[in-house]
């Protein structure tokens, strides 16, 4: 389902489908072949679900996000801080399968890129700029896509 093609919309053979799901999962999918060299399958619908839940309600923006210090407990709070526990682990799994099935000789990626640049720093920060990468990339590409469509 994560590969990179459109297999949902062959096997739909007519029937309604939703493209907005199927070019996210797309776009997904070449993410993780272009900044990882990995298909994505084993971690795409994880990915995908934290995705969804994130920009379905958690992830907007509140009158409390600008009003009160970040100290201050809100509504969102708890859920965010379990969403990005989440995130974050998921993250570091995709990070550490990608470097354990990586040999050296192998075509370089963006992730590549992205280890060198922070060699000498906390882990956290690579953990940082992939999630956003994942996020950002995926969210306009599969928007681009279903609207292009």
């Amino acid at each position: 389902m994560y590969r990179i093609g459109l297999g949902p919309l062959e096997a739909s053979r007519g029937a309604p489908v939703d493209l907005l799901g199927v070019m996210q999962d797309l776009s997904l999918a070449v993410a993780g072949k272009s900044m990882f060299s990995l298909e994505i399958d084993s971690f795409g619908p994880q990915l995908r679900g934290l995705l969804l839940i994130f920009a379905a309600g958690i992830g907007r923006s509140r009158a409390s996000d600008f009003i009160l210090p970040r100290w201050v407990p809100t509504v969102t709070t708890v859920p965010r801080a379990r969403f990005r526990q989440h995130w974050r682990t998921l993250i570091q799994a995709i990070i550490a399968r990608r470097r354990a099935s990586h040999s050296p000789g192998a075509q370089r990626d963006l992730f590549d890129l992205l280890s060198e640049s922070y060699e000498d720093r906390e882990e956290d920060l690579l953990a940082d700029e992939v999630s956003t990468m994942i996020f950002a990339g995926h969210e306009t590409t599969g928007l681009t896509l279903f609207w292009a469509c």
